[in-house]
Protein backbone atom coordinates (compact mmCIF):
# COMPACT_ATOMS: atom_id res chain seq x y z
CA UNK A 1 0.00 0.00 0.00
CA UNK A 2 2.76 2.48 0.89
CA UNK A 3 4.62 1.43 -2.22
CA UNK A 4 1.61 2.32 -4.44
CA UNK A 5 1.16 5.72 -2.72
CA UNK A 6 4.88 6.47 -3.01
CA UNK A 7 4.79 5.55 -6.70
CA UNK A 8 1.82 7.91 -7.27
CA UNK A 9 3.57 10.77 -5.41
CA UNK A 10 6.76 10.25 -7.44
CA UNK A 11 4.74 10.26 -10.69
CA UNK A 12 3.10 13.58 -9.68
CA UNK A 13 6.46 15.08 -8.71
CA UNK A 14 7.99 14.03 -12.03
CA UNK A 15 5.02 15.53 -13.91
CA UNK A 16 5.33 18.81 -11.95
CA UNK A 17 9.09 18.95 -12.62
CA UNK A 18 8.43 18.45 -16.32
CA UNK A 19 5.84 21.28 -16.27
CA UNK A 20 8.27 23.58 -14.43
CA UNK A 21 11.03 22.83 -16.92
CA UNK A 22 8.67 23.72 -19.78
CA UNK A 23 7.68 26.97 -18.03
CA UNK A 24 11.33 27.83 -17.39
CA UNK A 25 12.08 27.39 -21.10
CA UNK A 26 9.23 29.66 -22.28
CA UNK A 27 10.53 32.97 -20.84
CA UNK A 28 13.86 32.26 -22.49
CA UNK A 29 12.14 31.95 -25.88
CA UNK A 30 10.26 35.23 -25.38
CA UNK A 31 13.28 36.99 -23.92
CA UNK A 32 15.36 36.09 -26.96
CA UNK A 33 13.24 38.60 -28.94
CA UNK A 34 14.37 41.55 -26.78
CA UNK A 35 16.77 44.04 -28.38
CA UNK A 36 18.76 46.89 -26.84
CA UNK A 37 20.03 49.58 -29.18
CA UNK A 38 21.28 53.10 -29.66
CA UNK A 39 19.69 55.35 -32.26
CA UNK A 40 20.29 58.64 -34.00
CA UNK A 41 17.51 60.38 -35.81
CA UNK A 42 15.74 63.63 -36.48
CA UNK A 43 13.17 64.74 -33.94
CA UNK A 44 10.30 67.06 -34.92
CA UNK A 45 8.73 68.60 -31.80
CA UNK A 46 5.70 70.75 -31.13
CA UNK A 47 4.64 72.80 -28.09
CA UNK A 48 8.18 73.14 -26.70
CA UNK A 49 8.90 75.46 -23.78
CA UNK A 50 9.26 79.20 -24.34
CA UNK A 51 11.54 81.67 -22.59
CA UNK A 52 10.26 84.80 -20.86
CA UNK A 53 11.67 88.30 -20.41
CA UNK A 54 10.67 91.73 -19.07
CA UNK A 55 9.50 94.12 -21.79
CA UNK A 56 10.22 97.90 -21.75
CA UNK A 57 6.71 98.54 -20.34
CA UNK A 58 7.57 96.24 -17.34
CA UNK A 59 5.22 93.45 -18.47
CA UNK A 60 6.30 89.92 -19.29
CA UNK A 61 6.97 88.88 -22.86
CA UNK A 62 7.66 85.47 -24.39
CA UNK A 63 10.21 84.50 -27.01
CA UNK A 64 11.47 81.35 -28.66
CA UNK A 65 9.93 78.89 -31.04
CA UNK A 66 7.74 76.06 -29.81
CA UNK A 67 8.19 73.95 -32.95
CA UNK A 68 11.30 72.69 -34.63
CA UNK A 69 13.46 69.83 -35.85
CA UNK A 70 16.64 68.65 -34.18
CA UNK A 71 18.98 65.68 -34.04
CA UNK A 72 18.24 63.12 -31.32
CA UNK A 73 20.38 60.45 -29.64
CA UNK A 74 18.29 57.78 -27.89
CA UNK A 75 18.52 54.43 -26.14
CA UNK A 76 15.95 51.90 -27.30
CA UNK A 77 14.63 48.69 -25.82
CA UNK A 78 12.70 46.65 -28.34
CA UNK A 79 10.70 43.48 -28.66
CA UNK A 80 10.72 41.65 -32.00
CA UNK A 81 7.17 40.72 -32.94
CA UNK A 82 8.37 39.38 -36.30
CA UNK A 83 11.88 38.93 -37.74
CA UNK A 84 11.45 42.23 -39.64
CA UNK A 85 9.30 44.20 -37.15
CA UNK A 86 10.14 45.47 -33.65
CA UNK A 87 8.19 47.53 -31.12
CA UNK A 88 10.43 49.96 -29.23
CA UNK A 89 10.43 51.80 -25.92
CA UNK A 90 12.46 54.99 -26.47
CA UNK A 91 14.50 56.86 -23.85
CA UNK A 92 15.93 60.10 -25.30
CA UNK A 93 19.51 60.65 -24.13
CA UNK A 94 20.24 64.05 -25.68
CA UNK A 95 19.20 66.25 -28.54
CA UNK A 96 21.07 68.87 -30.52
CA UNK A 97 18.70 71.80 -30.00
CA UNK A 98 20.59 75.08 -29.82
CA UNK A 99 18.04 76.61 -27.41
CA UNK A 100 18.62 75.32 -23.86
CA UNK A 101 14.91 75.54 -23.00
CA UNK A 102 14.03 73.12 -25.82
CA UNK A 103 16.60 70.40 -25.07
CA UNK A 104 15.33 67.06 -23.81
CA UNK A 105 17.00 63.86 -22.75
CA UNK A 106 18.62 62.29 -19.72
CA UNK A 107 21.98 63.99 -20.43
CA UNK A 108 20.13 67.35 -20.37
CA UNK A 109 18.33 66.42 -17.10
CA UNK A 110 14.95 66.48 -18.85
CA UNK A 111 13.31 63.07 -18.94
CA UNK A 112 11.09 62.10 -21.86
CA UNK A 113 9.91 58.81 -23.29
CA UNK A 114 8.19 57.28 -26.25
CA UNK A 115 6.92 54.26 -28.12
CA UNK A 116 7.81 53.33 -31.64
CA UNK A 117 8.21 50.87 -34.47
CA UNK A 118 11.32 49.55 -36.18
CA UNK A 119 11.85 47.78 -39.49
CA UNK A 120 14.81 45.41 -38.98
CA UNK A 121 17.62 44.94 -41.48
CA UNK A 122 20.06 42.77 -39.56
CA UNK A 123 21.41 44.70 -36.58
CA UNK A 124 20.16 48.04 -37.96
CA UNK A 125 16.53 49.16 -37.80
CA UNK A 126 14.71 52.05 -39.45
CA UNK A 127 12.67 53.59 -36.62
CA UNK A 128 9.68 55.87 -36.13
CA UNK A 129 9.01 56.90 -32.51
CA UNK A 130 6.39 59.13 -30.88
CA UNK A 131 7.82 60.84 -27.77
CA UNK A 132 6.21 62.80 -24.96
CA UNK A 133 8.07 65.37 -22.85
CA UNK A 134 6.26 66.83 -19.79
CA UNK A 135 7.59 70.14 -18.43
CA UNK A 136 6.65 72.98 -16.09
CA UNK A 137 5.92 76.28 -17.85
CA UNK A 138 4.99 79.69 -16.50
CA UNK A 139 1.27 80.42 -16.38
CA UNK A 140 1.78 83.16 -18.97
CA UNK A 141 -1.90 83.95 -19.45
CA UNK A 142 -2.14 84.90 -15.78
CA UNK A 143 1.18 86.76 -15.60
CA UNK A 144 1.36 88.64 -18.92
CA UNK A 145 -0.49 91.80 -17.77
CA UNK A 146 1.29 92.10 -14.41
CA UNK A 147 3.99 94.80 -14.01
CA UNK A 148 7.44 93.69 -12.78
CA UNK A 149 10.15 95.71 -11.06
CA UNK A 150 13.02 94.21 -13.02
CA UNK A 151 15.23 95.81 -15.63
CA UNK A 152 13.83 95.59 -19.18
CA UNK A 153 15.10 92.68 -21.29
CA UNK A 154 16.12 90.55 -18.29
CA UNK A 155 15.00 86.94 -18.31
CA UNK A 156 12.29 85.74 -15.95
CA UNK A 157 12.83 82.67 -13.75
CA UNK A 158 10.04 80.39 -12.58
CA UNK A 159 10.86 80.78 -8.89
CA UNK A 160 7.84 81.90 -6.85
CA UNK A 161 5.68 82.26 -9.96
CA UNK A 162 2.69 80.07 -10.87
CA UNK A 163 3.39 77.28 -13.32
CA UNK A 164 1.36 74.77 -15.27
CA UNK A 165 2.32 71.36 -16.62
CA UNK A 166 2.63 71.25 -20.40
CA UNK A 167 3.29 68.32 -22.69
CA UNK A 168 5.46 68.55 -25.79
CA UNK A 169 4.88 65.72 -28.29
CA UNK A 170 7.52 64.86 -30.86
CA UNK A 171 8.21 62.33 -33.61
CA UNK A 172 11.66 60.84 -34.19
CA UNK A 173 12.69 59.21 -37.49
CA UNK A 174 16.09 57.58 -37.69
CA UNK A 175 18.32 54.52 -37.48
CA UNK A 176 18.86 52.21 -34.51
CA UNK A 177 21.87 49.95 -34.11
CA UNK A 178 20.83 46.92 -32.03
CA UNK A 179 24.10 46.23 -30.26
CA UNK A 180 22.71 43.68 -27.79
CA UNK A 181 20.27 40.92 -28.53
CA UNK A 182 18.99 38.99 -25.54
CA UNK A 183 19.64 35.65 -27.22
CA UNK A 184 23.37 36.57 -27.25
CA UNK A 185 23.22 36.93 -23.47
CA UNK A 186 21.74 33.45 -23.06
CA UNK A 187 23.74 31.58 -25.67
CA UNK A 188 24.99 29.11 -23.03
CA UNK A 189 21.39 28.18 -22.19
CA UNK A 190 21.50 29.32 -18.57
CA UNK A 191 20.21 32.49 -16.95
CA UNK A 192 22.58 34.80 -15.08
Amino acid sequence: MYYVQLKEVLARVEERMKNLEELAAKPKDHFSNVQIGLSFGFNAYANGPKSYYIQPDSTMGAYGTTRGVTGMLSALIGYKVHPRHTLYLNVPLSDLTNGPSQTIGIFNKKVAGGLGYGYNMGRVSLIAVVNVYPYEDLAYEILKEKKYEQEPYTTVTQENLPTITQISPSVTLGLCYNFIKAKDLFRSGSYP
